[in-house]
Order: structure tokens, then sequence, then C-alpha cells
């Protein structure tokens, strides 16, 4: 039992007795005063009713009034002493009842006596009145007595209650001495046993301890308080032990340590401030033992100029306390380097208060000097790369408080220093709540993990960031720790966005994409391209593009493409390429070059559009617009067009351009018999004849109706032009199928010579519309040549 148990068992045990004797002193004082009361009350009675007695015998005798009074005091105070009487035992309870009914008849009787007595009062006493009397007095002794006799036999029970009651008493005062004497006796036991008895074996193992008997062992192995402190004293002892032996083995090890190891012990002598230095003071310098006097002086003077003072401070500091004191110099070697040291010193005797002698050790400490450089110079560069790392390094404890981060993760949340150690992880966490974090880092910690995860985190602004988080779980000192390092990758994400929108945007668009290395080798294409050409993505990766290639365009035209994308970064153009059957298309094809952040070509991204059926569309109205929709001849815009460029090559080759105007003869009565389908026909193989008739260089175009133009270009002579119109003549007049039947019709020409007629483009050509009115004046199938000076007259309708 340990001894609080104990001293709880005794103290709640002396209280049980005590509580025990006091409580049976209280009932026996209980019984004691009840039974005194009961016995004072049984009294009052006695003396009650031989009052009532004596009043009844003073009545008797003396009849005098006063004794009524008496009577009736007496009555009313035995009335008022048995109603407050309560019934203990039956038997108690049979006695004052009986002795209350007799009261009452005794009041009875005395009233009837003191009637009698009243009755008689101042006549001759009659014997009758005697009688009465005699025995109302009579009853009344009898009812007294018998009143008396159950008071006394109340006065004997109420004796013995009291005897009862103190004889209970005085057993339970002896039972409750003799049970308190028996716990007092095994509390004194417990106490002698379980506490003396440990003390004194204590005692004994303390003072034989205290001697220096170490190896002696108290052997007590109580579970109690007593037990424990001698089981920790055994344990104490047993370590004092040890620690002696290890203090010896250690003494003896720095002894030899010192004599082994390069340490220089020194002594000096402060009044006279002359050192003395063993022999390791001088060899760990490069010196020969006592190469040199010492003093203190000296000794500060060989020190670095820049360690002198510190160490004058020092070596006054030792010498004012006394105390252990450690300091460290350099101090020039041999060979002129300087060497650290680590002198350590104390004051060893004093003399009148005052220290006398001093002794020290040297100890070089160069290379743990050059480490602690190192580590110095590692730990810089640590910091400085913490410092300017880009990534946000921070590390939180296992309830997720950060303890330290560095200033590029505070930049990105937007806090400062101040930050640190009351920031928590669910502050800046925008994604996950902070069980699941917990869970995650618990996790980590355990495993001693790593975890690449992305999240969002939240600045102090409230701006969200997507980040990237390096984590793993650490253990410093004890403490389990998460060491982190954040990404801002809002921009990445952003950018991979992107990258799939395009990625979206590159497999959906109508445009057929091609990407190229910078070599022009080809690395994707898009379906688009794929149903444009007709080949599919692994026909064409890793393959040049030109296996498109029409052969529609020539050398020129692929290096001015070049030389623009190598200028501009881009080019953009029309393309005639051919599909993977043979089938040439034409295409709007935009090239752009692509490069990377230090501006070198990685790419090139051609964006390519069929647009064969719009140029086929723009050559129909393109067609339709300059020429001819009956005949497919230039029309009257082409021919302008044409006599411009025309006018200005012939002056600048000095040549000669015929403008020439024709109008056939005899063409509306065709129209007229065989209807404007036959002369459609009919103008059709004219016009095939005109083109026959002219060389390549040359232009014929339909003006409308059955009039037609022409440029005859390069022409030296005049001669060349009469022969070429007489050709034109001669196909005119041959005969024409038309309706099953063969007509023939003729033509009148009118040309003008340029530059001859040396005027614009609209005058050559009204020149030569008179020209050959006068050829249709002059009997048609002929031509005329325009003369500047020729008079025309008006042009009239002449008949075909």
């Amino acid at each position: 039992m340990k001894l609080r148990a104990l001293v709880n068992v005794m103290a709640a045990t002396c209280a049980v007795s005590l509580s025990l004797l006091i409580a049976g002193l209280v009932i026996n004082y209980q019984d004691s005063r009840k039974a005194v009361a009961e016995s004072l009350v049984v009294d009052i009675l006695q003396a009650g009713i031989n009052d009532l007695r004596f009043v009844m015998v003073e009545t008797i005798l003396y009849n005098e009034s006063r004794s009524r009074k008496q009577w009736d005091r007496k009555h009313a105070g035995m009335l008022a002493i048995l109603d407050a009487q309560s019934l203990d035992t039956p038997r108690e309870g049979v006695l004052l009842n009986r002795i209350r009914t007799n009261h009452m008849t005794a009041d009875t009787l005395y009233t009837r006596l003191t009637g009698v007595a009243d009755a008689g009062i101042g006549t001759a006493e009659s014997r009758m009145v005697k009688e009465v009397q005699a025995r109302t007095v009579s009853a009344l002794l009898l009812v007294t007595q018998e009143m008396l006799d159950d008071a006394n036999e109340l006065s004997r029970i109420n004796q013995s209650s009291i005897i009862a009651a103190q004889k209970s008493g005085e057993k339970l005062i002896l039972i409750t001495v003799l049970l308190v004497g028996a716990i007092m006796g095994w509390i004194w036991w417990l106490i002698r046993s379980r506490v003396l008895s440990p003390i004194a074996v204590l005692q004994k193992g303390t003072a034989m301890v205290a001697t220096g008997s170490l190896d002696h062992r108290l052997g007590l192995r109580g579970r109690d308080e007593i037990g424990s402190l001698a089981n920790a004293f055994d344990t104490m002892t047993e370590q004092l032990q040890l620690s002696r032996d290890k203090l010896t083995e250690s003494e003896t090890r720095y002894r030899l340590t010192i004599e082994a190891i390069n340490v220089g012990t020194w002594d000096i002598d402060v009044p006279s401030g002359k050192v003395a230095c063993d022999a390791h003071c001088y060899q760990m310098l490069g010196f020969e033992p006592n190469a040199f006097p010492l003093s203190v002086e000296e000794w500060l003077s060989r020190m670095n100029p820049e360690d002198q003072e510190e160490a004058r401070v020092n070596t006054e500091a030792l010498l004012a306390s006394g105390a252990t004191r450690t300091f460290e110099f350099r101090f020039r070697d041999s060979t002129g380097h300087w060497r650290w040291l680590q002198g350590r010193g104390r004051v060893v005797e004093w003399l009148d208060g005052r220290p006398k002698r001093v002794l020290g050790t040297n100890t070089d400490i160069s290379a743990r000097k050059a480490a602690e450089l190192a580590m110095t110079l590692e730990r810089t560069r640590i910091e400085t790369i913490l410092r300017t790392a880009s990534d946000g390094i921070h590390v939180i404890d296992g309830g997720g408080l950060l303890i330290e981060a560095n200033e590029a993760f505070l930049k990105m949340l937007g806090y400062d220093q101040t930050a640190i150690g009351r920031l928590h992880v669910g502050d800046w966490d925008a994604q996950d709540e902070w069980d699941v974090i917990r869970m995650r880092n618990d996790a980590l910690i355990d495993t001693k993990a790593t975890k690449v995860f992305e999240t969002r985190h939240k600045r102090s602004d409230g701006r969200i960031l997507d980040v990237e988080i390096s984590a793993c779980g650490i253990d410093i000192a004890g403490q389990g720790l998460i060491y982190a390092a954040s990404r801002d990758i809002t921009e990445r994400k952003r950018g991979e966005n992107q990258l799939r929108l395009a990625a979206s945007v590159f497999k959906n668009s109508g445009e057929g994409i091609v990407i190229t290395d910078a070599d022009n080798l080809i690395v994707d294409v898009n379906e688009a391209f794929s149903a444009i050409t007709g080949y599919s993505r692994s026909d064409v990766l890793s393959k040049n593009p030109s296996l498109l290639k029409s052969g529609q365009h020539d050398k020129e035209f692929y290096a001015a493409l070049w030389q623009a994308l190598a200028n501009d970064g881009h080019w953009q153009g029309e393309v005639w390429n051919r599909r993977r059957n043979g089938e040439i298309y034409v295409e709007r094809l935009t090239i752009s070059a692509v490069h990377d952040s230090a501006g070198k070509l990685t790419h090139y991204v051609a964006v390519m559009s069929d647009i064969t059926e719009t140029k086929q569309y723009q050559e129909r109205l393109e067609k339709a617009a300059h020429y001819d929709e009956l005949t497919g001849l230039p029309n009257r815009v082409l021919f302008a067009d044409r006599i411009h460029l025309a006018i200005a090559q012939t002056q600048r080759s000095r040549t000669l351009l015929v403008v020439g105007y024709l109008d056939l003869d005899g063409f509306k009565p065709i129209n007229d018999n065989y209807g404007h389908e036959a002369g459609d026909h009919v103008l059709v193989d004219i016009a095939e004849r005109l083109r026959s008739c002219l060389r390549g260089g040359d232009t014929v175009a339909r003006f409308g109706g059955d009039e037609f133009v022409f440029l005859l270009l390069g022409l030296d002579r005049l001669e060349e032009c009469e022969l070429a119109l007489q050709r034109i003549l001669d196909a005119m007049v041959r005969p024409l199928a038309v309706v099953g039947s063969s007509v023939c019709i003729s033509a009148s020409i009118g040309i003008t010579l340029f530059p001859t007629d040396d005027v614009d483009a609209d005058a050559l050509l009204r020149h030569a519309d008179q020209a050959m009115y006068l050829a249709k004046q002059a009997g048609k199938n002929r031509y005329h040549i325009f003369k500047p000076d020729e008079q025309v007259a008006p042009p009239t309708i002449v008949g075909d």
C-alpha cells in the first residue's frame, strides 16, 4: 500500500472511530436525558396528586372557598402535564390514560363534595348530608390513591428505563473504546511496519552511502512511496557508482588524451606576467619547445591585430571573475600563416583576494573554423537559394501552421514576414477543406513520401491562383513537418486551356492546317487538311509539303515565298496544288513562322482553304464581265483595257497599231428569214473565222449585234495590214450553213493606224467606226483606211 493511501486509510479509520465514539456518547446522553425528563414528569405528577389530596382534606376540614381555587389551579396544571406527555410504550400509555381518567373522576367527585358542603351551611346538619359527604370523600380518596399508585408505577417503569439506558450506553461506550483501540493498534502496526522500519533502513543506507560505500543497497522492494524512494535511492547509488567509475576512467582517458592529442597547457603567474607553456603549445604552431620566451604581453603581441583587443578584454574578465573562460583568437605559426586557437583558462590560486595563478589550455581549432566557414558559406548559399528561388518554399507543422516561408511564397500570397507563425494552411488553400489537407499531410509525414499535386491558393486580396505543389514529409527533432514548394501555374493553366482550345480549333477547323518543324517536315495536320488534299495524317507525317506541288508555279514563285517568310515571318497568297487523286485545285494559303522565346525558329504553321469553286465562280463572273456570252470574244470592257495596253506597247516598240471596226453586210435578212437562233449560229461562226484570221497577240471583240472590232499589233508596214484585211474579207464571204441552206454574207471594215492617227483610244474607235461607214457607202465587202484630213459625213443608217 502506498503511503498516501495508507495515510488516507488511517485518517478515514480515525474519523470513523471518533464518529462511533461521539455517536455512542450522544445516544447515551440522549437516552439518559430522556429518562431523567420522564422521571421529573412522574415526580411532578406525584406531587400534583398529593397536592390535590391535601386540597381535598383542607376542603373537608375547613370548607374554605380558597381551597376550591387551589383545586382548580392544581387540576388545570395536572391536565396540562398529562396532555403534554407522549406514549412511548403501551404500558406507559395505559397508566397515563388511567391517571387522566381518574383525575377527571376526582374533579367530578370534588365538585360534588364542595356542592354538598355548600348545601349544609346555615342549616342543621342532617344525617343524609353527612352520609353523602362521607361516601364522596371515600370515593375521592380511593380515586386519588389509584392515581398515586399509577404514578408510582410510572416512576418505577421510569427508573427501570434509566437503568437500562445507562447500561446500554456503558456497553456502547465500551464497544466503541475497544474498537477504537483495536483500530489505533492496527494503525500503529502499519506505521511501524510500513513507515518506521523502512525509514530506519533508508536512514542507515543513506549514512553508509554518505561515508562513500556506494556498493550498499537498501533492498526495499515495496510499491509504496518509501519503496519507490528506496528503489530510486538504489538506482541513484548505482548511477553514482557508475559515474564514479566513468569519472575515474574519464580522468585516466583525459590524462592520456592530453598526452596524446595536440592540446597545449599553459600556466600564468599573474603577479609577474610570466607564462609557462608545455611543448605542445609550441609544437602546434610549428615551433621548437621554448623557441621564444613567453609572457602575457608577448603572447598578445603575436596574435592577429584584429583579435588582440578582444583577447585583452577576455583576459581581464578572467582575472576579475576567476571563473573558467573560453576565447578564440588567431596566432601566427612558424610558416607565417594565421592559425585559429581556442584558449580556455581559470584562476586556480588566489593571494590576498587577488588572482595569483591561472591554468589553461590551447587547442588548434583551425580545421573547425574552416568547417564553420564552409557551413556558413553553405548556409548563406542555401538562404540565398531560398531567398532567390522562384518557387514558394514553405514549411508547415502537423497542425497546418506556417512555421517557415521564403519571400517568393509570401509574395505569391500577398503576405509579409509577420504571417509566419500565425497563418494556417486553411487560410490560403481555396480548394480542399482542412480535414482533407490534414489527412494528406499525415500520410506524407508517416511515410516520408513526396507528392506532387495541383490545387488552388487564395491570396490576401482574395484573388485565386492555380498552383502546383511538391510536398514531402520530414522529421526534425521528432516533430513531423511538411516541406513544400509551390509554383504559380495560373498562366500555365491558362496556356493549357488555350492549348486545349487551340487543339479543338485545330481539330474542328474547316480550314486545313499543316504544322512543320524548322526543317519543313510535317509534324501534324488536321482533318480538314485530309479532306482537302485526300492525304491522311499518316501519309504525310515527316514528309515535305512539296508532295502537293502541281507544277503550276516556277522556282521564282517559291523563292519569293521563302524570302517573305524569312523577312516578314509570314506569307499569304494563292497556290495551285495537286490532290492525292491527281486533281489540281487552288487554295488560299497563309504560312507563319513560329519562334521560341529566344527567337529561334521552331515551326511553320500553314492554314489553307480550298477556293477552287470560288476561283471558278470568279472566272465565270470575270468572263461574263469581260467576254461576249454568245461568241466568247472579249466585250467592250475588256477591249477598252486591251486597246490601252496596245497603245502603250506600240509606243514602246515604235510599230504600227491597226484599230479595225467590222460590220456584217446582209445579216439582218438571216434573222428575219431564219430566226434569231440561226442568226446566233452565224455570229458564232463569224467569230471563229475572225479568230483564225488574226495572230496570237492580236485581239478581236464583239461590241454587239453584228459589229466586231479588232486590234493588229506590231506591224511595220501598211502592206501587212492590207494582207490581213484581205484575209478577213475573204473569210467573211465563204458560204454559211443556215437551217439546211447555204447563205453568203460579206463585211465592211474601217481601220485607222496609230500612231499615224495619234489620238486616244476612244478617238481611234470613232475614227475606225467612221471609216467602216465609208466602206459601206463605197459598196460594202471592202475595207477603208481612215485619213485624218478626210471629211466624214455623219453616219447614216444603211441597210445590211
